[in-house]
C-alpha cells in the first residue's frame, strides 16, 4: 500500500491481504558480505520465544510471518 520506512540494509513497506501487515525487504547483500546482517535470525528466534513463552510480554512481540 506504501513505503513504512527504509534504512541502511532495508524497506519497510504497509501491506494488505486479509489484514494489515509490514513487509521488512532486506537488501541482498545483507547476506554473504563482509558483514553479514543477523536480523532475520534474530526476529524468528524472537518470534518462536514469545510463542512458548508465558510471559505477559509475549502479547506486545509480533509474530513474524515469514
Amino acid at each position: 500500500m506504501r513505503k513504512l520506512g527504509y534504512g541502511q540494509y532495508s524497506t519497510v513497506w504497509l501491506a494488505r491481504d486479509s489484514k494489515y501487515v509490514a513487509l521488512k525487504i532486506l537488501r541482498a547483500d545483507c547476506y554473504g558480505g563482509s558483514y553479514d546482517i543477523f536480523e532475520r535470525e534474530i526476529l524468528s528466534k524472537l518470534s518462536n520465544i514469545s510463542r512458548k513463552s508465558n510471559h505477559e510480554g509475549r502479547y506486545y512481540v509480533l509474530p513474524l510471518l515469514d
